[in-house]
């Protein structure tokens, strides 16, 4: 066993070492030797290694994929249930993640809080900074709601605000729950990941790669609270106000394929969906579908150039699946 998980080491310092040579210069940073670091100064560590050794979709350098077949700069289909990949293009490339990011929030909420019907008070502490115009679940301090409805909050109009609440009553502080992502992104074997906050508004040094997205939601379609609130079309929420009264709140989905304005290729179901976008990210969806083979299928699509392109590009890639049929 030992020697089994020596060899695993080497191996992931030479991956490592190897994407980190063919990888530009944009976005270097210390997370990925300090992570190396973590893994090679005890190699006899089964727990440091475990995520490493389980049971994962490889992608092989060697085999060919049509990079015209996807036009954003980075793209990746997965069979989660066979773990085979049908598609990769740049997938260990670094890139923005914007607010595909939530997903990495929505997950430590799963794993932290089992009892979702405990209510979070708004304080203006966990709404404040945020960018006028960025995507708000239009939350006001003083009132309460469920941390069911601050995750729908969070999925379905991607709530920038609902982000911080969620943060600040997980993690304490929005540093301490930035601490709690990374740890569990490193858990996770998402090498080439580093978060610096809870949204994903822009930051150099907030990233992740097609790969890692693959590694993030393959753990958050296991939360049946997830994938409900992350497929849905609209949620009403129930925010209580200072006085004891209850005010309806009702949000849309951000996404088209969940609003239903973009079909899926005949034979898929959806089980989640997040979309992003920045100025820097561009626009950007990790998605996961059930094949007409009841396997599950996760597609990252990132860095499209407009919205039409990247619901157009998901419907090309999700037809990679064997047994689909294009809209």
């Amino acid at each position: 066993m030992k020697a089994k998980i020596r060899t695993i080491a080497v191996l992931l310092v030479s991956a490592l070492l190897f994407l980190s040579s063919c990888r530009s210069g944009e976005l270097k940073s210390d997370y990925e030797r300090d992570v190396l670091q973590k893994i090679t100064e005890n190699p006899d560590s089964e727990n440091r290694l475990s995520p490493f050794s389980g049971d994962l979709c490889v992608i092989d350098p060697d085999q060919p994929y049509d990079e015209s077949l996807i036009p954003a700069l980075y793209a990746g289909l997965f069979n989660e249930t066979e773990k085979e990949v049908l598609y990769a293009k740049n997938a260990f490339e670094r890139i923005y993640p914007a607010s595909m990011t939530k997903t990495m929030t929505a997950l430590l909420v799963a794993e932290n809080c089992p009892d979702l019907s405990v209510m979070v008070t708004v304080t203006e502490e966990m709404t404040e900074g945020l960018k006028t115009g960025s995507s708000l679940a239009g939350l006001q301090p003083g009132d309460s709601y469920s941390l069911s409805d601050l995750l729908s909050g969070l999925l379905i109009p991607s709530g920038n605000d609902a982000a911080n609440v969620l943060a600040f009553h997980v993690g304490g502080s929005i540093e301490g729950f930035v601490k709690m992502m990374n740890e569990r992104a490193k858990e996770l074997g998402m090498l080439n990941t580093h978060f610096v906050n809870a949204h994903g508004l822009h930051d150099r040094n907030h990233y992740t790669s097609v790969y890692d997205l693959y590694l993030l939601m393959r753990q958050f379609i296991t939360h049946p609270e997830l994938t409900e609130a992350a497929s849905a079309r609209d949620a009403t929420a129930a925010a209580k106000k200072p006085d004891g009264s209850y005010e309806v709140r009702t949000w849309k989905s951000a996404n088209s394929i969940s609003l239903g304005y973009t079909e899926l290729p005949e034979g898929l179901t959806l089980l989640a969906a997040k979309t992003g976008y920045t100025v820097s990210a561009g626009r950007c969806l990790v998605i996961a579908v059930r094949g007409p083979d009841k396997s599950d299928y996760i597609a990252v699509i990132a860095k499209a150039e407009s919205h039409d392109a990247l619901y157009a590009q998901t419907v090309t890639l999700l037809s990679e699946i064997p047994g689909t049929k294009t809209p």
